[in-house]
């Protein structure tokens, strides 16, 4: 499960299933509020990580450049984690 998908759902929709062979992680949410949580966390994205840096990602992947929207994905996550460590050290 990429840790973005998170953005989507609460802990209360979350459910883990345990069977005997196996764990099933089941996440439900109306999609009018999957998608408002979406929008906030692109808008959050954005603001937090610059524009630029999340466009190139979508719009990588709205090309179906896969190879160039995991690069762009991965400079966006570095960007994050620094600003993160960087808020947590003040």
């Amino acid at each position: 499960m990429p840790i973005r998908w998170f953005a989507l759902f609460t802990g209360a929709e979350r459910r883990l299933l345990v069977h005997p062979d196996r764990r099933e992680l089941v996440f439900t949410t109306p999609m009018v509020q999957a998608r408002r949580r979406a929008a906030r966390a692109l808008e959050r994205g954005r603001k937090g990580l610059g524009d630029v840096a999340v466009t190139a990602a979508l719009d990588a992947l709205a090309a179906g450049d896969g190879a160039a929207a995991g690069a762009a994905y991965d400079r966006v996550v570095a960007r994050w984690r620094q600003a993160q460590l960087g808020a947590c050290s003040n």
